[in-house]
């Protein structure tokens, strides 16, 4: 069975009752579409279980985005405050981003655990494609590489958003190191891939629905933005575009509770859907 999960945000109560639920076995996958951490306690410790399975398979959210860029930021620099305040430590720390504590956690691991925590998310995913039953699925945390945004369609590909397939590719990527940094060309794609979404019109960086609904034979699964921005309190579908993230990042917001939010887990293989409260 394949299992898609995103947006955990330190809940470890919430992503242990997960696998009992779905009691995942070792002939199943279970991809975690990044977010993994910030906001709640515990997300260094969800990361740390993870590892300990291979059939757990994460994916880079913004939020392990940030934690790679600032730590980059942080070895550019001896200077604490000059770090704090760089643009990705900054954005991290906020209190809309909640990665304070997942930086004190990680702190607390040894430098040989600090060095395979990285070494594990440098591994994970920003895009796979996965096909079930006949049906092709591209996942992702928001959007995929290179999805074009209204001013990139109109400058690269005119009125036509038919001739997008035959521009871009959708293929498995993983973490690149070596290519995806701190204020390089590569970087900023991976920051557009896990930032952007169709979902966020009302912010500046929205991306049309043409740019998903032009590959009409793939469905895309994702996160980041939570289903209740949409009044949903289960996983929402529009056109080929299904977001499965339940709001796990909302549960200690006193408008929201915990009620009305849930670890969302779609299986690929029949679309059923768990909900872990």
């Amino acid at each position: 069975m394949i299992y898609v999960c995103s947006d955990i945000h330190g809940v470890y109560d919430r992503y242990a009752r997960m696998l009992d639920e779905i009691q995942l076995s070792s002939s199943d996958t279970l991809y975690v579409l990044g977010d993994m951490i910030d906001r709640s306690e515990d997300g260094i410790g969800i990361l740390m279980d993870m590892r300990k399975h291979p059939n757990i398979v994460p994916f880079i959210g913004n939020h392990e985005l940030f934690m790679l860029f600032s730590l980059q930021e942080k070895a550019k620099t001896q200077d604490d405050w000059e770090w704090k305040n760089g643009y990705y430590a900054r954005n991290w720390f906020s209190h809309g981003n909640g990665g304070w504590v997942t930086y004190e956690h990680f702190m607390e691991l040894s430098d040989a655990e600090q060095s395979e925590l990285l070494d594990y998310l440098h591994s994970a995913w920003i895009q796979k494609i996965v096909e079930v039953n006949g049906q092709r699925y591209c996942l992702c945390h928001s959007s995929y590489l290179g999805a074009p945004d209204s001013g990139e369609l109109r400058r690269e590909f005119g009125d036509d958003p038919s001739t997008i397939p035959g521009r871009i590719t959708l293929t498995d990527v993983q973490y690149d190191a070596n290519y995806m940094t701190l204020d390089s060309p590569g970087g900023n794609r991976l920051f557009h891939a896990v930032w952007y979404s169709p979902l966020r019109e009302k912010y500046d960086f929205d991306l049309p629905w043409t740019s998903f609904t032009c590959f009409t034979d793939t469905v895309f699964v994702a996160g980041h933005v939570p289903v209740q921005a949409m009044d949903q309190s289960g996983i929402y579908r529009q056109d080929n575009y299904i977001d499965i993230d339940g709001g796990c990042a909302l549960i200690n917001r006193p408008n929201f509770g915990p009620k009305k939010c849930a670890l969302l887990v779609l299986r690929l293989d029949d679309m059923k859907t768990f909900e872990i409260h």
